[in-house]
């Protein structure tokens, strides 16, 4: 299980080596309160653009790291110096409130047992993160694994590569990595958001910054005004946009990439009249971005660049145009060299799973029984405000008042603004295919770090000009966002309560065993509802989170997301796996789990059917490797 200490090592040292990577680049390309805000994000992406193809060619190992992290740190030591920046309060204020997304995957220990937070369910994926340091790159798919050909991971990786590389030079778990990362990804949007908040209005809009991050959306209240079913009958759950302590908590890759987002737009606004510089970094940013998530560094910095490059391009001296152009192409073309092999991972996946496209134009539903026109109205008169009332309202009188004053970099604001409109648009008429709304729900996490900026900045200049009359009127709303915010915290600090809460403590000795048994790379074949109801929805969350093992198939929502394979073929997987370890086989299941899905390892719990009903007692593929009476039996493929 994750400690306390390892937790907090490894994310002091990601931020230690980051913002000194970060720290001489944004020096040299943003203004001063702005580059010190962004100097860890700007460090994190650069670093791991950079890393990634490197240790892909030459190995990963700690040797590795340890060499071209030093190396990094030398470079930009070289280049340090103090300036004016961020006041020194607002790092322990960004580190403080960075341990609220943190706590949400933190193991609680309750009832005599481990209860895990609901966003564990979305950190199945700390499997990713163990499968690199343990197999090294590019990354094998741990969730599922068909025999005879190499299974190739259908996601971007990019922030679980940078848990790996904190595993891998401090020998922690993949677990503790992600816990850690949690934690950075969190600090580093916060310090940016003051940043840039404090360019736009000033050192006190900084504090501001972390006080809106606080406020959810208004559900909770709604439920108790209407009554829950009215709400949900005429809001559907899957209408909600999470806000920023959602978002951090429960995915920190799309976080990071829309950092990158922001970044982006920080140094388009400058490309013209930045240094060479600019062009290099432009471009790691931007496939950091993208690597770290297809929808936000891909689908919605598209849209937002598209929508606002060519406004830029028109506003610019006729003299600095050409050498924009110039150095946005040069800079995609790094961009383009570096995601390629994403590119073609995902184009293959895409093929491979045989749905077609995935992204529809589709208007985001707002509403439980509604039209298209009616979802396209109810999206910016109801969805924004309702899931973001501490930000919306308030953010956008911010981007028309904050327009309105004169800056020396006369491009940076209007850009920002334009990016929260394009990438709001995205999540307003674009939907993903797999499974769900992935893209709408993150495309728009980009959109809220600026409108964050935005709305703190107004009530900076309300607040410094004595205007109490709108902050009257928008106080009440961000106070109660608070209401949901205080449940997501109880949450994060109680855990969900299973039926059976020592069942996940309990399940650790029984991975000790498998490792005992197995080689690094050997697949495990488990029931994949086992603890299922220990999440939010059913997932193989001990397996994910313990075993340090791939599996030859980890369950239907591991499959879907992140396997390139046809909806009917992993149907049918599910449906052996279920039947095997329900107790009932059919003639040929378990020889199959061994030669057509690549098991080595077998784990037979006794809360299976297949523990009254065994299957692989019988079979001659597999013999009896380890037992513990009335609690688990592991077997072997001899």
């Amino acid at each position: 299980m994750p400690s306390n200490l390892k937790i907090c090592g490894a994310a002091v040292l990601a931020s230690v080596i980051l913002g000194i990577i970060g720290w001489p680049l944004a020096r040299r390309l943003l203004p001063p309160p702005v580059a010190h805000g962004a100097a860890p994000a700007l460090g994190w992406a650069v670093y791991c653009a950079m890393a990634l193809p490197v240790f892909s060619l030459v190995g990963f190992s700690a040797l590795t790291v340890g060499a071209f992290s030093g190396l990094c740190v030398t470079a930009s030591l070289s280049f340090w110096r103090r300036s004016a920046g961020l006041p020194t309060w607002t790092w322990p204020l960004a580190a403080a409130l960075a341990i609220l997304p943190a706590l949400a995957l933190m193991p609680k220990y309750a009832d005599g047992g481990v209860l895990l937070g609901p966003p564990m369910f979305d950190h199945v994926k700390v499997a990713m993160i163990d499968a690199m340091v343990r197999q090294g790159l590019p990354p094998v798919n741990p969730f599922l694994g068909p025999a005879g050909a190499h299974a190739p991971l259908s996601y971007y990786y990019l922030w679980h590569f940078s848990a790996a590389v904190l595993a891998k030079a401090l020998s922690v778990s993949g677990w503790t990595a992600d816990i850690a990362m949690t934690w950075f990804t969190a600090f580093a949007s916060i310090t940016l958001m003051m940043g840039l908040a404090i360019h736009a209005s000033g050192r006190r809009a900084a504090w501001l910054v972390a006080l809106l991050c606080v406020p959810a959306s208004l559900r909770p209240v709604a439920h108790w005004i209407f009554g829950h079913d009215a709400v949900q009958a005429a809001l559907p759950p899957g209408a909600d946009i999470g806000a920023w302590v959602n978002q951090a908590s429960w995915v920190p890759q799309h976080l990071a990439s829309a950092c990158c987002v922001v970044l982006s737009g920080l140094l388009i606004a400058g490309l013209a009249d930045s240094v060479w510089l600019a062009v290099p970094v432009l471009g790691l940013v931007v496939a950091s971005g993208f690597e770290s998530s297809t929808w936000v560094g891909g689908v919605a910095f598209a849209g937002a660049a598209a929508a606002v490059a060519p406004a830029l391009l028109r506003a610019l001296p006729p003299d600095a145009r050409i050498r924009f152009v110039l150095r946005a192409t040069a800079a995609a073309v790094i961009a383009v060299v570096l995601v390629t092999p994403f590119l073609i991972n995902q184009a293959h996946s895409v093929a491979a799973r045989g749905a077609g496209l995935p992204v529809a134009l589709q208007p985001y539903q707002a509403l439980a029984h509604t039209g298209a026109i009616g979802d396209l109205l109810a999206f910016w008169i109801l969805v924004l405000p309702f899931n973001f009332p501490a930000l919306f309202p308030v953010g956008a009188l911010g981007i028309w008042d904050t327009l309105r004053l004169k800056r020396d970099n006369p491009y940076m604001m209007p850009v920002l603004a334009g990016f929260v409109g394009a990438c709001l648009s995205v999540t307003w008429v674009l939907k993903s295919t797999i499974d769900n709304n992935d893209l709408g729900w993150r495309a728009a996490i980009s959109a809220v770090l600026l409108l964050t900026v935005f709305a703190a900045a107004t009530w900076a200049r309300w607040l410094a000009h004595g205007w109490r009359w709108p902050a009257t009127l928008a106080l009440p709303l961000a106070l109660l966002g608070i209401v949901q915010s205080g449940e997501k915290f109880s949450e994060a600090w109680h855990g969900q309560r299973p039926a059976d809460a020592k069942g996940f403590a309990e399940s650790a000795p029984i991975w000790e065993a498998v490792r005992r048994h197995s080689s690094p790379d050997a697949r495990v074949a488990n029931n994949p509802l086992m603890l299922a109801t220990i999440t939010v929805w059913p997932d193989n969350i001990s397996w994910a989170l313990l075993s340090n093992r791939p599996s030859c198939y980890a369950g239907w929502a591991t499959g879907i997301a992140y396997a390139g394979v046809t909806r009917d073929a992993l149907l049918r997987t599910d449906e052996v796996f279920k039947r095997v370890f329900a107790g009932a086989a059919q003639a040929g299941d378990v020889d199959a789990l061994a030669l057509h899905y690549d098991c080595a390892i077998a784990v037979v719990t006794s809360a299976d059917g297949a523990w009254l009903h065994d299957p692989f007692a019988a079979s001659t593929t597999w013999r009896l490797a380890e037992a513990k009476p009335d609690a688990w039996r592991i077997y072997k493929r001899p």
